[in-house]
This record gives C-alpha cells, structure tokens and sequence, in this order.
C-alpha cells in the first residue's frame, strides 16, 4: 500500500466505498453532479406477498396469548395487510383513478373478512387467482405509459401511437390472445429480473429503448389479432371479476351491501307503452263515472 493511500471495509449498503462517501458527494460536489434516488419499484411478488403477509401476521394472532389480540384478530391482520397493500399500491406507477380503483376492491375483501363474511382459506382461493391471473403483468405493461411515454422525447403522434400499442398488449393478454410466455418477451425489455419470480420496471428508457419496446407491443398484438383500437382496460372490472371467481357470492358489491338480480323484462320498454296520439287529434277529454249521472247534469231541488 503506498504512503498515505487509506483502504476501507465494504459495510451494508454500499460497494467498497468509504463511509462518509454518500455525505461528502451526494450533494453536488464538484465532480459528483446531484442526483436523485431512484423511486423504489415494486415486482408481481409483492401483490402475492401483501396477501401471503395477511395469512402470516393472521395465523400469529391466532397463537397469541393476550386476549385482547385474539378477540381482535380479523380487525388487526386486516387492517395491517391493508396498508401494507395500500403503500404498494401507492408506489406504483398507475394513474390515480386504477390506484382508488384497486384500493376499493381491496377493501371490499379486507372489510368482508373483518365482518367475518370470509375465512383465511377464502384469502388463498384470491393469492391463488391472483397468482395464475394475467392481471398483474398486465398492470405492470400498463404502467409503462404513466412511467416511461408520458415524459419521453417521443413527438404527440408517437406518444399516441405508443399508448395505443400498450393498450393493445393488456387487452391481448386479458382476452388470452397473448401468452404469460410472449408476454415476458415484451416485459424483459423493460424490467429486472431481481429474482424468486420478481420483476421491477426500469428506471428509465432511453428513447430508442422506449421506441424499440412499442414497436415489440406491435408486432406481438398484430400477430395475436388484437383489435385496433380496444378501450382501456377496467382494471377495477378485472379485479372484481377475480375475486368473484375465488369467492363467488360471499362478497356483494365494493361497499359490501348484496346487489339485487337484475330483471330481465320480455319486451322493450317502448313496446310496453301506448302509442302517442297524432298531433293533429283533437280528442275530447274523457268525463269520469259519477253514479251514472253526468257532470253537467243539475239537479232541481
């Protein structure tokens, strides 16, 4: 080692970096222009995880000792993996109105189980259907416009054309024209692998990076026919119908009252209605029934 050269141990959370490095250059010293933390991202694994984490922090109250925990249970473990769900939620890249969206479904089962409407084994029917849905990649593809076209270089028409091919993708995969495994082909142009099944979006894409990702949209929905123009996916809709699937009539509707069956009438409303008189009829006003004697009729005393 040469006179006065110093050598540092890695510590947790850095790469061999000195410990005052991050305090000394993060704030744009010069050399080291400021640069913002990258926003956390969130993989598929959290959604599954969020449940899975109900499940756990569930069957730990159960083994508590304390009255007041096991007289409270459906209250504390819902309501604690409701917010773990919220923070995911929060932190994605989705619109605000998908996010109020996701977060009404998610209180329509979180309030069933504090009712006691559902049972813990209710929660691993929806993991379940989450988990071999193609709901989440399908938020992850439609994240992409809020992340990556919205604020890219990319001109009006392009921007445009760019959503419309996202839109494509997701409803290709939501009608089951495009496979989990063509699908991963678009996703890997976007996303880290971090591993046990988990992917986070990119940062950032360039715009030829972001260019070349439309133009795979493209081509994938083109060769699995996917209408043109198809309107945007209800992601609220898609999650309801999940959870249907997992729960069938357990849960009414998203503030939990039980929608009425809807009649189904034989004929059309109009159908059922007299027809109008012609603009021209001059009908006389049809005098009521009054004891067989007529309204004019005056009777002498």
């Amino acid at each position: 080692m040469s006179q006065g050269s110093q050598s540092f141990a890695p510590y947790p959370g850095s790469s061999n970096y000195p410990p005052n490095y991050g305090s000394e250059h993060s704030t744009g010293s010069p050399g080291y222009p400021p640069q913002e933390p990258p926003k956390k991202g969130c993989g598929c694994g959290c959604w599954l995880a969020a449940f899975a984490m109900l499940l756990l922090v569930a069957a730990l109250l159960c083994a508590g000792v304390l009255w007041y925990v096991t007289a409270n249970i459906n209250t504390l473990g819902a309501d604690f993996a409701r917010s773990v769900i919220k923070q995911i939620v929060d932190d994605s890249e989705l619109p605000v109105e998908d996010r109020q969206a996701i977060m009404q479904q998610v209180d329509r089962v979180v309030d069933g189980f504090k009712r006691g409407d559902i049972t813990l084994q209710d929660f691993e029917k929806v993991a379940n259907e989450l988990q071999n849905s193609p709901l989440l990649t399908t938020l992850m593809v439609l994240a992409a416009e809020e992340k990556y076209i919205k604020n890219s270089g990319l001109s009006d028409e392009e921007k445009a054309a760019a959503s419309l091919e996202v839109r494509r993708v997701a409803q290709g995969v939501i009608d089951k024209k495009i496979s989990q495994e063509e699908l991963e082909e678009v996703l890997a142009l976007i996303t880290i692998d971090e591993g046990n099944e988990q992917k986070k979006l990119k940062d950032f894409l360039t715009d030829e990076e972001l260019r070349g990702f439309i133009a795979k949209c493209k081509e994938l929905s083109d060769k699995a026919e996917v209408e043109q123009d198809p309107p945007p996916v209800d992601i609220a809709a898609e999650l309801r119908k999940l959870i249907d699937r997992a729960l069938g009539d357990k849960l009414g509707d998203a503030s939990g009252a039980t929608l009425p069956p809807v009649i189904e009438m034989e004929e059309p409303l109009e159908k059922m209605m007299p027809p109008p008189l012609p603009p021209d009829s001059e009908s006389a006003p049809v005098e009521p029934d009054v004891g067989g004697i007529a309204p004019e009729t005056k009777l002498e005393p």
